[in-house]
């Protein structure tokens, strides 16, 4: 299945050195939640869609905050009840 996870960040963090590094790996640990993740198909910033743009959360400046997004194709884990 296709899956993705957003997180936001300052984007005054985007420019420390390793800071996109890290950012991409902790996206990569939350779609691993969801399943083995098969493959990434992308990164994303500040993507037109979501529940940053569609009023499920609060206003976000994004003159001052970027949301970051990885899409990719996931494996959902088997339940085990």
């Amino acid at each position: 299945m296709r899956a993705h996870a957003d997180v936001v960040v300052p984007r005054a963090e985007l420019k420390v050195p390793g800071r996109k590094a890290k950012l991409r790996i902790d996206l990569f640990d939350a779609l691993s939640e969801l399943g083995h993740v098969d493959h990434i198909e992308r990164y994303i910033q500040d993507p037109l869609d979501g529940p940053y743009r569609d009023g499920t959360f609060d206003d976000l400046d994004l003159s001052e905050f970027a949301i970051i997004r990885i899409v990719g194709q996931v494996t959902p884990l088997k339940r085990v009840n």
